[in-house]
């Protein structure tokens, strides 16, 4: 393994169901499990220690999931019939640079009830029928306003 390599596995342990995003701990190249200390690879997801053995489990081992790491993000392949990936997410030197950066967030917060913004969407249906008759007035012959929901 070289240091900084990213392994995807499996979070729940073959040996007894634990969960071992959950407590788990990396230890070299290794994912240990909370429960009972047992230790897979990340290269392969194959048990290789169980710490009151003399030796490992071979059948004992959790899934190694396809990943590839750019743009400073970790990406899992999946999938659904288990087909190795077909394409690769891009590298771009703008992001990799940092020539590109996250400049801000956008964020509402609303102190009512949960119900009041649903709420809101029904009392705001004379607006969204009026703008619909507007445009269909407009544009009598188009059928790509009609059935637009201006919500």
């Amino acid at each position: 393994m070289i240091a900084g390599e990213v392994h995807v596995l499996d979070a729940y342990c073959p040996h007894l169901g634990a969960n071992m995003a959950i407590g788990g701990v990396v230890r070299g190249n290794c994912l240990e499990c909370p429960f009972h200390k047992w230790q897979f690879s990340g290269e392969n997801g194959a048990c290789t220690k169980v710490p009151y053995s003399s030796g490992s489990v071979p059948a004992a081992a959790v899934k190694k999931w396809i990943c590839h790491e750019v743009n400073h993000f970790i990406f899992v392949w999946y999938h659904a019939e288990g087909d190795e990936p077909s394409w690769y997410i891009q590298s771009r030197k703008e992001l990799e640079g940092g020539a590109w950066r996250f400049q801000g967030r956008t964020e509402l917060l609303a102190a009512c009830h949960i119900q009041v913004p649903f709420l809101s969407l029904y009392s705001m249906a004379p607006i969204r029928m009026t703008v619909r008759r507007y445009l269909t007035f407009l544009f009598p012959h188009s059928h790509a306003y009609i059935g637009v929901s201006y919500v």
